[in-house]
């Protein structure tokens, strides 16, 4: 997803697509200074399989289309019902646990 000198456009003024486009892969640093995240973040949504990646072998790596998929997925829709309201149904507020003690001490 890097900047193209000329634009992106082609001789005739129309969009150009890039070939490496569609084969480039961006390894965890790569993909985690594109999207502005710490790498430990990124390995972390992996880890919990939050986000689109592959694997090759071992190695975790993004094409742009899965980095595209992530920044889609990553916006904040609006708050709407009981939240919207400020309410909190009593199943989700916290009740305070008793203290626990250590066992032999």
């Amino acid at each position: 997803m890097q900047a193209r000198r000329d634009g992106g456009n082609g001789p005739d003024g129309e969009p150009r697509t890039d070939p490496d486009d569609d084969v480039r892969l961006y390894d965890p640093e790569e993909a985690a200074t594109l999207l502005r995240v710490r790498e430990s973040t990124l390995r972390e949504w992996v880890r919990r399989r939050k986000i689109p990646h592959r694997r090759l072998g071992r190695a975790i790596r993004f094409s742009a289309d899965d980095l595209r998929k992530i920044i889609a997925g990553s916006g904040v829709g609006p708050v709407t019902g009981t939240a919207a309201a400020g309410l909190v149904p009593a199943s989700v507020v916290p009740v305070p646990l008793p203290k626990r003690r250590r066992s032999g001490r």
